[in-house]
């Protein structure tokens, strides 16, 4: 997570919105069969579900002269190794390799849906500011992975979108490490007490991380864990002003996660809010 500088975006800016979200979505349990939404007052309600235990809803180069130039120039005509992708608002930009594929938002969502339920989802406009990306770094990419688990390659979400006036003062980190799946110690206690009350068996849990983040045009968390065999590298946080909300996550295997855990770095360390 980087400092707010201005970059030039690709031309292949992401810009798919994928259905109305005016909130923060955040599962109460990774099995639940319903995510729950924060309204304005912090309240939680439920929201249509999604499959798996995912369920809720380039470079810099300083030219030096003539020769540098020319070495440039020619190294431009080899395909580029990253693609910087923005959201409509232009507000957040990060680093995706080139080759790892864009996933239509929609067919995400249609994933375990109802035909009745992707009806009302088509006929659903847009809320404004609302803005989901993923990509797939699979051979033979698909939506099923995006929400999968046991990945034996990366993935990423990318999401913003505005909060509410009211639950601007309110909103806590516990809220936003809690963003999908219980992270938090409160959010972890009160996963095991509902387990405990239904009998269900939870995927077991570890913490390898849990920073802070805190820049000139961004405050949030950045957390690394694991559910079951699934390792989550995600940083949530909001501009200065709290007025948006930005997401990236990016999930695979354990064994996934440890072979490629320096690509993902490069990853999170380019998520940058460009807005204060």
């Amino acid at each position: 997570m980087r400092t707010g500088t201005s970059r030039r975006t690709d031309r292949s800016r992401t810009d798919a919105t994928d259905g109305p979200l005016t909130s923060l979505t955040s599962p109460a349990t990774p099995s639940a069969t319903a995510p729950s939404t924060l309204s304005a007052d912090g309240s939680a309600r439920g929201a249509p579900p999604l499959p798996g235990r995912l369920r809720g809803r380039g470079s810099r180069a300083v030219l030096a002269g003539a020769a540098a130039l020319a070495v440039v120039t020619l190294a431009g005509c080899a395909k580029p190794e990253y693609r910087f992708v923005s959201n409509d608002e232009r507000d957040v930009v990060v680093r995706v390799p080139w080759n790892w594929s864009r996933i239509d938002p929609g067919d995400v969502e249609k994933i375990g849906q109802t035909a009745e339920q992707q009806q009302q989802a088509e006929q659903t406009p847009d809320q404004p500011g609302h803005w989901l990306a993923y990509f797939d770094s699979a051979t033979k990419p698909a939506p099923k992975h995006i929400v999968g688990d046991d990945l034996p390659t990366p993935v990423v979400w990318l999401r913003s979108e505005n909060l509410p006036e009211a639950a601007r003062e309110s909103l806590t980190t516990d809220q936003l490490r809690d963003v999908l799946f219980p992270v938090s110690e409160s959010g972890r206690e009160q996963l095991q007490i509902q387990a405990q009350a239904t009998g269900e068996k939870l995927p077991a849990f570890k913490l390898f991380s849990d920073d802070a983040v805190k820049t000139k045009t961004s405050n949030g968390v950045h957390v690394v864990f694991s559910m079951g065999d699934e390792v989550f590298d995600q940083v949530t946080v909001t501009d200065t002003k709290r007025t948006r909300f930005h997401m990236l996550l990016v999930h695979c295997s354990k064994q996934c996660y440890d072979r490629s855990k320096s690509q993902i770095a490069e990853i999170t360390d380019s998520f940058t809010i460009k807005k204060p």
